[in-house]
């Protein structure tokens, strides 16, 4: 893969320019099959991301206009995971999965910019998925999934090795039906766990509950309604905890800054295929 970053001479000289970037990577799969009712799998493979073309021609702060690194253009990871897929009947089966990720340096979201930047600080995670799913005779079906993950520096920042916005627990389970009459639906609930911002600062979890049903009356045309947000939840979407000031402020102020979830809607679709 191949990068390249270039920016306009809008402030400073020193801030232009272009850089070109290359990375190969390479990934390895293996998958054992113990019986017809278990799976094994083991994967491991390289990755990257790009940086902000920003950050990677930036020579001078825009603001102090003291001197600063350049970030790499494209930043190496590393994963594996091993795993089982378990078909315990006809009707139930379920997985397992332990994972890690290895990144070089961490992007960070800042708030006021409304940017990611890089950090020049690895990372380390590992953590372990589960799902199970169940159908119940012909026409229901009930699933459950749930992640865990440990994110952390491998340097501290500012004292803290929490990566902020970090999901540690994630739920999501529902139960849906599909007849042959046309008619189709589920239910579904996502939760999240609480969680680390900047500066160890906790952020409150969330759960979000969800509805459709829909009826196909031919191959043709189909009908859909969505319940979102049943519960009118008013749970915190998003959060960020950064340094903000409004007006009448004598002087920059840290605190949570988030979005709580839209208001309960109802919504429509119809579909037509030609």
């Amino acid at each position: 893969m191949t990068a390249l970053a270039a920016a306009d001479p809008a402030t400073l000289a020193a801030n232009t320019g272009k850089k070109h970037d290359g990375v190969v990577t390479g990934s390895l799969g293996l998958i054992y099959t113990v019986d017809d009712s278990l799976e094994l799998y083991a994967n491991i493979g390289q990755g990257f991301h790009s940086n902000d073309a920003r950050g990677v021609i930036s020579r001078l702060d825009p603001v102090s206009g003291e001197s600063i690194d350049a970030a790499d253009p494209l930043v190496k990871t590393l994963g594996s995971e091993i795993g089982a897929r378990l078909f315990l009947t006809e009707r139930l089966n379920a997985s397992l999965v332990l994972w890690q990720i290895d990144i070089d340096s961490e992007l960070l979201f800042v708030g006021d910019a409304g940017n990611t930047e890089d950090t020049g600080v690895g990372s380390e995670r590992h953590g372990l998925e589960l799902t199970g799913y169940y159908q119940i005779g012909n026409s229901w079906s009930v699933d459950l999934e749930y992640a865990y993950a440990n994110s952390r520096f491998e340097t501290p920042i500012d004292g803290f090795d929490d990566i902020p916005g970090a999901l540690e627990h994630v739920v999501s389970g529902g139960i849906g039906f599909q007849r042959g009459d046309g008619f189709h639906g589920y239910l579904r609930l996502r939760h999240f766990g609480d969680y680390k911002l900047d500066g160890g600062v906790d952020a409150e979890g969330s759960t979000l509950l969800n509805a459709r049903l829909g009826y196909a009356f031919n191959d043709r045309l189909s009908i859909t309604v969505d319940a979102l947000n049943m519960l009118d939840s008013t749970d915190r979407d998003i959060q960020y905890f950064y340094e903000s000031q409004l007006r009448g402020e004598a002087a920059p102020v840290e605190d949570r800054h988030f979005h709580v979830f839209e208001p309960r809607a109802i919504r429509a679709y119809l579909a037509y295929t030609f």
